[in-house]
């Protein structure tokens, strides 16, 4: 029961981390405007076989409409199937939180989780919650830094 309770927070934890990082890219990817894309409407082979300009900017711009909206629903269901493992996880562990206290409080004395313990699993729980935001706390860093080198260098001194 110790060690499942354990896991359910370590997949707690990271589902939430993920579902922030998930919902920090969404947030980038919607500010990153399509437009500035350099393509050009005459790098579609389709579109040289049509003579007429005005024709090949209206399927131009339909395309890049469909193509903007394709990318904003592909980036919401991101963010609600990770709302819903986060949601997932988290309910498992408050689960197991429950079972492991009503187990203490509904066992025999002789057969009674000791409080000490509790403690330690809950202390245990909050050092994978630690590692966790550590991880995460890193991984925006080194999506904050575009070199590698000076990435690598963060990574050593902070260990």
């Amino acid at each position: 029961m110790f060690k499942q309770l354990c896991c359910s927070k370590y997949r707690q934890e990271l589902s939430e981390h993920e579902l922030q990082l998930i919902q920090q890219e969404v947030n980038d990817a919607k500010s990153f405007d399509l437009a500035c894309i350099s393509l050009s409407k005459f790098e579609f082979k389709f579109l040289d076989t049509i003579d007429d300009s005005d024709v090949k900017d209206k399927l131009f711009k339909e395309y890049y409409h469909v193509a903007q909206k394709a990318r904003d629903e592909m980036l919401k269901l991101c963010v609600r199937l990770a709302e819903k493992l986060r949601d997932e996880h988290r309910d498992s562990f408050n689960v197991g939180i429950k079972h492991m206290w009503s187990y203490r409080n509904l066992a025999p004395a002789d057969e009674k989780i000791p409080f000490v313990m509790i403690q330690l699993i809950e202390q245990r729980c909050q050092k994978i919650s630690e590692r966790i935001q550590c991880i995460y706390k890193l991984k925006k860093m080194k999506t904050a830094y575009s070199d590698n080198d000076e990435y690598l260098f963060l990574i050593k001194n902070f260990e």
